[in-house]
């Protein structure tokens, strides 16, 4: 199997993983908010705020899910899990399980887009201006 396709592969179980982690979170959050309800009062979030919080997770799994929109996900899910992190820094859990986990999710995320070919590997090159030749290929420079 070709190096290109089994990085393609693993970015593709990474990426899955990112969307199934963050689909299980937002549906707990918004199906079953009972059960973060401990960890939420705890961290200083009112419980009103689970399904805004899942609502959140959700959008971002769907919008990384899909190819188009995959960037744009990757981005909203390295501030969601940035907020994550920001509230377990604020209770003084500096390397604590979750924000660990956090941040794995927000490697991941960005890991699995660069493994699948999503995001550049290499740096964009300069090119001279073309402009011109590029609106009117067929005409001559005079």
């Amino acid at each position: 199997m070709p190096a290109a396709s089994v990085s393609r592969r693993i970015g593709q179980l990474l990426s899955a993983t990112v969307v199934v982690l963050l689909l299980i979170d937002g549906a707990v959050q918004l199906f079953q908010p009972a059960l973060v309800a401990q960890e939420m009062i705890r961290s200083g979030w009112p419980m009103e705020m689970a399904p805004v919080v899942g609502g959140i997770a959700l959008l971002c799994a769907l919008l990384y899910a899909i190819p188009q929109t995959a960037v744009i996900g990757a981005i909203l899910i390295t501030g969601f899990v940035g907020g994550a992190i920001a509230t377990h820094l604020r209770l003084n859990e500096i390397g604590s399980p979750d924000e660990l986990i956090c941040a794995a999710i927000g490697i991941a995320a960005w890991a699995g887009l660069w493994l699948r070919g999503r995001i550049s590997r290499e740096p964009e090159t300069m090119q001279p201006n073309t402009r011109l030749s590029s609106r009117a290929p067929n005409r001559r420079p005079v």
